[in-house]
């Protein structure tokens, strides 16, 4: 039995929104119910890596 092939276009969204929103891939691919290998791929292909660390405020006055 094939599996249908994934609408990323559709998911693109929701998927930039989660990264923004800070969810894990593994929360990520349950919510989208697609495996966790799939979130990674696609999110490396939107540009969106791993989280970055925040920069500390400057003392620039």
């Amino acid at each position: 039995m094939v599996r249908p092939a994934i609408e990323w276009r559709e998911l693109d969204g929701t998927l930039r929104r989660m990264d923004r929103a800070g969810l894990s891939i593994k929360r990520q691919a349950r919510k989208l119910q697609v495996s966790e290998r799939a979130v990674y791929q696609r999110r490396s292909a939107l540009g969106l890596g791993r989280k970055r660390k925040k920069q500390e405020p400057s003392a620039h006055a």
